[in-house]
């Protein structure tokens, strides 16, 4: 039996089990996806939204109002983001490769910087 090295090589070997037991779930989401609550951050989840949007080339899943506990206690704006889906396996190498997740975190980061300097 072969030892798995990393995580990534850990979750592509439980996906393909899965597949192969017909266990894996059906493709339940796609593209980027994102969540406000309080009116405050309504505009800076529009934004990140969008600049992810475009600059990543991926589906636009949309920008909902939803009480979730991660938006809800704040004074400052508090943004869900979804980037992302494991059930989709096409997302699925993309979020697990090492390039691409360098690549999203410096498209998200440059957003964010994007979007501060223009509510300063």
């Amino acid at each position: 039996m072969r030892r798995v090295s990393n995580d990534t090589e850990r979750l592509r070997l439980e996906k393909a089990v899965l597949e192969g037991l017909g266990l894996y779930p059906i493709v339940s989401g796609q593209g980027v996806r994102s969540y406000w609550y309080h009116p405050q951050s309504h505009g800076a989840a529009m934004f990140l939204h969008n600049h992810l949007v475009e600059h990543l080339g991926r589906v636009d899943g949309g920008v909902f109002w939803n009480n979730l506990a991660l938006t809800r206690p704040s004074e400052a704006p508090a943004v869900v983001l979804e980037l992302g889906f494991m059930s989709n396996p096409e997302e699925f190498e993309w979020i697990t490769d090492e390039d691409e997740q360098r690549a999203l975190a410096r498209i998200l980061a440059d957003g964010i910087v994007t979007w501060l300097q223009g509510e300063l």
